[in-house]
């Protein structure tokens, strides 16, 4: 894939500057085309592999073809802006979509609020205020006895319920946005946390603790463990359980695996370390869908579909963030009940 990708970027620096419109474009339809988070994440045509490239061919250029994406596609490169410092245009991008995602967040919450009595989120009756003792929370604690290693997909979950997890953060900015909405809803939910973050954002950590979340362990760098030795990926699972335990004097034996990416003997080790293994059978496609009407419309469905189980999210992606208020708002309005997964381990 490097050499293909280095033949591309050859092509378009003896071409003209209408090629780096292309490539961005080309981006925003590999993103939309990907038929799974790991081969988008994967792509030789991912923003974090273009844009630094495209931004020392010319900058000027990228900024103009970044700043014609509507908001929604231009949140695909947030992650890549935020790294890349060469750019002149960043600060202006990155409010952009930041005032995008919380004007469709304020509007997906005053919609939401309007009477549950038709079971619609987008009803046309009269708005209603909702107080404290309306929350959504608390969650159900549901004790797992991880003793041999179970898995999880639907969660063993009763009708309607449902059991909301957030994956690859802490995120420096949209991990805290989230806890302050889940907190307003007195709702306790389950973390599974990449190792690397949770040693970057310690404080983070602590407050999803603090608010009495699950938080499960996601590998230290989120790769495909189908492709790494076996002792390379035990080593990814134990540095962060050991991160997870220097930050909260204590540990979960949850684990998920990247992309639910698993091999044979991996399986065989959480079992025999007494490790709960997490999938889901609720995807909402947060990292695909950046749209936020259409992820909210999308995620209700896949919901209403099951009628309950493991819902998976992202807590790095905006748009997952800007739905959660009428995301929430609408499973109470339903009907649903919440439920958080926990370990005699935990503290009281």
């Amino acid at each position: 894939m490097k050499t293909v990708l280095i033949s591309i970027f050859t092509i378009f620096l003896t071409t003209s500057a209408m090629a780096e419109d292309s490539l961005i474009l080309q981006s925003v339809g590999t993103h939309k085309d990907s038929a799974n988070y790991h081969a988008w994440l994967d792509s030789p045509l991912h923003p974090t592999s273009i844009l630094p490239k495209l931004a020392n061919l010319d900058p000027k250029k990228t900024c103009e073809d970044l700043h014609a994406l509507p908001e929604d596609q231009l949140s695909i490169f947030r992650d890549a802006l935020e790294i890349d410092t060469k750019l002149h245009c960043k600060d202006v991008l990155l409010d952009k979509t930041n005032t995008y995602f919380q004007y469709k967040k304020e509007l997906l919450k005053w919609r939401s609020s309007y009477s549950h009595e038709t079971q619609k989120p987008f009803s046309s009756t009269t708005p209603r205020k909702f107080t404290q003792e309306h929350s959504f929370g608390p969650s159900r604690e549901q004790n797992v006895n991880t003793t041999g290693g179970p898995i999880f997909i639907s969660g063993d979950l009763n009708y309607k319920e449902v059991a909301i997890t957030f994956d690859d953060g802490p995120h420096g900015t949209l991990t805290p946005e989230l806890l302050d909405i889940l907190k307003s809803e007195n709702l306790q939910v389950t973390f599974f946390s990449v190792g690397r973050n949770v040693k970057k954002y310690p404080a983070i950590v602590n407050q999803i603790n603090e608010d009495r979340h699950s938080l499960g362990n996601h590998s230290w760098s989120h790769p495909n463990m189908r492709k790494l030795k076996h002792r390379s990926s035990v080593n990814q699972i134990e540095s962060t359980f050991q991160q997870i335990q220097q930050e909260m004097d204590f540990y979960i034996p949850f684990f998920r695996f990247p992309y639910g990416n698993y091999t044979s003997k991996l399986k065989t080790y959480l079992k025999r370390n007494d490790i709960s293994s997490f999938f889901w059978n609720i995807d909402t496609l947060d990292w695909k869908y950046s749209d936020p009407e259409f992820l909210l419309d999308y995620a209700l469905e896949q919901v209403e579909k099951t009628e309950g189980g493991i819902v998976l999210f992202h807590d790095v992606q905006p748009q997952t963030i800007a739905i959660m208020p009428a995301f929430l708002q609408t499973l109470k309005n339903n009907g649903y009940k919440p439920v958080v997964y926990r370990t005699q381990s935990e503290r009281n």
